[in-house]
């Protein structure tokens, strides 16, 4: 999966333009989703945000993201002389979801960046989740379910990390790392 997303992520690190199609578009939620689960399994405790359900699912499909997950992309705000460098955040959180039946469900929040390149997933193990991402006016832009046959990089408007960890849902837990590196 790695070898597979490296070629976009490269050049989007480096603030290039990409344009991504459907099918690396699922390989890049697939991919986020997974680097999510590995993050809470090595920060957290596996299974505390993240349900276990996804955890099995990414492992056995190993191409497409969980039953029931959102997958957003966008572009952080960066000078150009720190493109390339691999600074990251990376936050996973649960979550309360407004339920159908008016009972609230609990779900999962995880959010990374890596140089530019800006991810946010949403998931629920009991029912498909349906949030949008309008309140950035199109600085994040839905991949999975794929909502665009393409999506260009760098996306415009820029959004910040903690822009984007204001997502209208009602947070439970949190856990959070911050690293730079220079690369």
């Amino acid at each position: 999966l790695e070898e597979a997303v490296l070629p976009s992520v490269a050049e989007m690190a480096w603030g290039r333009p990409v344009m991504l199609l459907t099918a690396t578009q699922r390989l890049i939620a697939t991919w986020f989703v997974k680097t999510c689960c590995v993050c809470e399994y090595i920060d957290v405790e596996p299974g505390r945000h993240i349900p276990w359900a996804h955890y099995e699912q990414i492992h056995v499909r190993r191409t497409s993201p969980p039953d029931w997950c959102q997958v957003w992309f966008g572009t952080a705000r960066l000078p150009p002389a720190e493109f390339g460098v691999r600074l990251t955040q990376w936050r996973c959180e649960a979550v309360t979801l407004p339920g159908l039946d008016g009972t609230p469900d609990i779900g999962w929040l995880g959010t990374l960046r890596v140089g530019p390149i800006v991810l946010q997933a949403l998931g629920c193990a009991t029912r498909p989740t349906r949030m949008n991402r309008l309140d950035l006016r199109g600085g994040l832009i839905q991949i999975w379910p794929p909502a665009q046959h393409a999506v260009s990089f760098p996306r415009r408007p820029h959004v910040t990390f903690e822009q984007i960890l204001s997502a209208p849902a009602t947070r439970t837990a949190a856990a959070s790392r911050s690293d730079g590196q220079a690369g």
